[in-house]
């Protein structure tokens, strides 16, 4: 297996540092989160699907089936894989009552949740020790006095399917930070991280009112929120940007970050565009 070399990572200066004590939080979301591919619904879908994946082929008759002989007969003229296929993927799909059931609640969970918010409450209110900066929100508090001020924007959250009957969906956040002197607006620095979630059958995130979805998206606002305050606030981090794990949250490199649009705007890379190359199996972990 060939070994590659893990990107380096800029992180703010003890310069910058030193200079900081106190800062304006702005935390904005410009786009909605990005719905989650819906499963194969239904038995003649099912159908389809099983028999796809397992004979490699196309089998029209399945397609709309207008009784179970039709999808009998189907059945038996295909290879064996495909009715084996088929008839697994029949009896593994859901209704498409059950999947329009489930569709409904992640979505209704993704309205009420505002990870920007959730972000922003976090880096105002951090578990564990203070650090020697005051962070206060310019948002809810405009006639506070800050010396600098962090703008973060957030991607996502956008999601990852793998399967058709149940897939397992990932979910991805993106933030990008820019830090800058209030007295003469200049930059000082800017950063992007990402946060991994765990695989989750998509059924188990609908479950509940979409409870396991709901916790999924807090943890990754609170990983998100406590590796932004330790990279840009805290000495000693780490200068190596790495792969996420599942369940964390990871500072891009720098080449990375540089083909993203900034906070301020403009039209940048598109999240799963970052993704398609970060997650990449070429990737360092």
């Amino acid at each position: 297996m060939m070994g590659c070399t893990a990107p380096t990572l800029t992180l703010p200066s003890t310069d910058v540092r030193a200079e900081i004590s106190s800062v304006g939080l702005e935390v904005t979301s410009p786009s909605g989160p990005a719905d989650i591919e819906t499963p194969a619904k239904g038995r003649a879908r099912g159908a389809l699907v099983g028999a796809g994946h397992a004979g490699r082929c196309c089998i029209a008759v399945f397609a709309y089936p207008s009784d179970a002989s039709l999808l009998i007969i189907g059945a038996l003229l295909t290879p064996p894989a495909a009715v084996s296929g088929a008839v697994y993927g029949a009896v593994a799909a859901r209704s498409t009552e059950s999947v329009d059931a489930a569709h409904t609640r992640l979505k209704k969970a993704m309205d009420e949740t505002n990870v920007a918010t959730l972000i922003r409450d976090r880096l105002l209110s951090p578990p564990g020790p203070a650090t020697d900066v005051r962070i206060v929100s310019a948002e809810l508090q405009p006639n506070a006095e800050f010396g600098h001020v962090l703008e973060i924007e957030v991607s996502g959250p956008t999601f990852a399917s793998h399967g058709k009957l149940n897939p397992d969906v990932t979910l991805f956040v993106a933030p990008r930070a820019r830090l800058r002197r209030v007295g003469d607006h200049a930059s000082l620095y800017e950063g992007r991280w990402l946060y991994r979630g765990y695989e989750r059958p998509y059924f188990d995130l609908a479950a509940d009112d979409a409870a396991l979805l709901r916790t999924d998206v807090d943890a990754a606002a609170g990983s998100l929120a406590d590796k932004i305050r330790v990279d840009l606030f805290v000495p000693g981090g780490s200068d190596v940007a790495r792969t996420p794990m599942p369940g964390e949250a990871a500072a891009l490199p720098k080449d990375t970050q540089a083909d993203v649009g900034a906070p301020s705007g403009g039209d940048g890379r598109r999240l799963a565009d970052i993704l398609s190359d970060f997650l990449s199996p070429t990737h360092c972990l």
